[in-house]
C-alpha cells in the first residue's frame, strides 16, 4: 500500500507554530496518518488560561502544513455531531481532542481517523465499568489491581471515545458495544446476543505523552483502505443507524458474555 509503512506511528510533540514541521510529514509519508501534539500555553501564550483559541490555532496549523497551504487557507468545519473536517478538500481526515493543555490532532490521508487524549491518572468515575465496558472487558478488569484497573479503564475509554469520533458519533454510541479489551482489530456487536465480530481495517493505539505536572494518554483510531482479501470494514447503514436510537440502547433483557 502506497504510504504505508509497518513502523508504528508516534506521536510527534510540536512545541509551538514555529515547528518543526519535517516529523509531521514524514508521519504522513511513511504512514498517511499523523498524530501530532502541543501543549496550549505555547500556542496562545498572551491568553494562556483560554484553551479555544489556543487550540483552534493549533489545529488549523496542523492542518495547514499536512496540506501545504497557508494556514489562513485552511477552512475547519464540524458536522452536526462534532465531527471536524476541512472544508473543500476530500483528500485529508481530521481528528481533534484536548484534555487540561494538552493539545492533539490527526490527520490522515487514507481513511477515516478519530482521537483521544485523557489525563493518564485520572480516577474513574463510579459507574464508568458499567457505562464504558463490554461484558468481556468487565471480566479482564476484575482480575487487575486497582491502580492497573483504573489506568486500563482509561484507556479503553479513550479509544472507545476515539472510535466513535471516526465514525461520526460523538457519545452517541454505544461504547459498551464496541470492545478493545484484547489485542488486535476492536471487537463488536449491534445486537443484544453477544454475537460479537472483529472490525477488520481498524488500526488502534494508545501512546502516553507527558508535559506539566502529569501524563496523558493519547489514542487513535485509524481506517485504512479495504484491501481486496479482507472483509469490509464498514456496515450497512440499516444496521447501524437502528442500534443508535435511544430505544435501541436499552437492552431488554440481561446480556452475558458469550
Amino acid at each position: 500500500m502506497p504510504g504505508h509503512s509497518d513502523r508504528p506511528v508516534r506521536p510527534v510533540h510540536v512545541p509551538g507554530p514555529d515547528g518543526p514541521w519535517a516529523p509531521l510529514r514524514e508521519s504522513l509519508r511513511r504512514h498517511s496518518l499523523a498524530v501530532v501534539y502541543g501543549w496550549a500555553p505555547r500556542w496562545s501564550p498572551a491568553r494562556e488560561q483560554e484553551r479555544r483559541p489556543a487550540s483552534r490555532a493549533f489545529f488549523r496549523r496542523v492542518v495547514a502544513e499536512a496540506l501545504g497551504v497557508p494556514p489562513r487557507s485552511v477552512d475547519i468545519a464540524y458536522m452536526p455531531h462534532g465531527r471536524p473536517f476541512v472544508r473543500g478538500c476530500a483528500d485529508l481526515e481530521v481528528g481533534l481532542s484536548h484534555s487540561g493543555p494538552l493539545l492533539v490532532a490527526a490527520v490522515s490521508r487514507c481513511g477515516r481517523v478519530g482521537v483521544d487524549a485523557e489525563a493518564a491518572d485520572r480516577t474513574p468515575d463510579d459507574g464508568w465499568e458499567e457505562m464504558v465496558c463490554t461484558p468481556q472487558e468487565r471480566g479482564r478488569l476484575t482480575g487487575l489491581a486497582p491502580g492497573t484497573r483504573a489506568a486500563e479503564l482509561i484507556r479503553m475509554w479513550t479509544l472507545k471515545e476515539a472510535y466513535s469520533k471516526a465514525m461520526g458519533q460523538g457519545m452517541r454510541y454505544p461504547f459498551d458495544r464496541i470492545g478493545f479489551a484484547l489485542p488486535g482489530p476492536p471487537q463488536r456487536s449491534l445486537g443484544p446476543d453477544g454475537d460479537w465480530h472483529p472490525v477488520t481495517g481498524w488500526h488502534c493505539a494508545t501512546r502516553t505523552v507527558r508535559g506539566g505536572d502529569r501524563p496523558y494518554l493519547v489514542s487513535w483510531v485509524h481506517r485504512c483502505p479495504d484491501r481486496p482479501d479482507t472483509p469490509s470494514a464498514g456496515w450497512p447503514a440499516e444496521e447501524v443507524l437502528p442500534v443508535l436510537l435511544p430505544e435501541a440502547v436499552r437492552r431488554p433483557v440481561p446480556w452475558t458474555a458469550p
